[in-house]
């Protein structure tokens, strides 16, 4: 707001509820109001890793302040969104645990690439991904 600072607390992943139940129980879940689709891959539910569940409880509940980001695996097509690069597209590489942008230079068979921060790429793959109980 232009005129207070409020604190506000929003969900880390929008869109989705995360339910622990047996396969027989979705039917009655997707009966519930506002609820879309399972997470599928080939038509089949997958299930979320409880590693995963507790990763990110451990991240709030110790403490830390996590954010949601952009999950980008190497090879990604992605566009830079701000800085001098603005507008560049390459493929995201890793190295040593940092992010890099490669630009290829198709015509001589050639790619550069420089270090940048993950906030300043968006992915250019159509978004297919699967998704979780969706809230509509």
């Amino acid at each position: 707001w232009s005129d207070r600072y409020k604190w506000i607390e929003k969900p880390m992943f929008n869109s989705y509820l995360f339910v622990h139940i047996e396969l027989k129980q979705t039917l009655h879940i997707l009966q519930t109001s506002g609820v879309h689709h399972f997470v599928k891959i080939g038509g089949e539910i997958i299930p979320i890793r409880d590693s995963e569940i507790n990763g990110n409880k451990n991240l709030i509940e110790g403490g830390y302040d996590p954010e949601p980001t952009d999950y980008f695996v190497v090879g990604d097509e992605v566009e830079i969104i701000g800085g001098p690069l603005r507008g560049l597209k390459g493929l995201v590489n890793r190295k040593k645990g940092n992010d890099f942008f490669v630009l290829k230079i198709d015509t001589i068979q050639h790619a550069i690439q420089c270090r940048i921060e993950r906030k300043w790429l968006k992915s250019l793959k159509k978004q297919n991904r699967p998704t979780i109980s969706r809230l509509s």
